[in-house]
């Protein structure tokens, strides 16, 4: 049920011209269709990759981090990613860089 208002709340946002608002309910919508197990895996997978589709389109980097982070998880709970991964990636830096110059890096190893 939950997912599919943020479904309707998806193509609302993008039939009305409001792509900001579309792209938020995309978001939610990956959090919750990944929690609540509403579909399965495979299918998730799929819609998810359409929305990222989409996101390339309009240029919304931040819902793409969103989304992106929560395909992974489902990459993972399938086969580890072994077969279902992209080259799409949340972060390709390796979280214990301190980093060679000053300013890269992990910032939270400076804390």
């Amino acid at each position: 049920l939950g997912a599919n208002r943020l479904r309707r709340g998806f193509s609302s946002g993008l039939s009305s011209g409001n792509a900001s608002t579309a792209f938020l309910c995309a978001g939610q919508w990956a959090n919750f269709s990944t929690i609540s197990a509403e579909i399965d895996l495979p299918s998730l997978l799929r819609e998810m990759d359409y929305y990222l589709h989409l996101l390339e389109l309009y240029k919304s980097e931040l819902i793409k981090k969103f989304i992106l982070c929560y395909r992974e998880t489902v990459s993972a709970l399938i086969d580890r990613g072994r077969t279902t991964a992209i080259d799409a990636k949340l972060s390709y830096a390796d979280v214990s860089d301190p980093g060679r110059d000053p300013g890269t890096g992990n910032k939270l190893l400076e804390m």
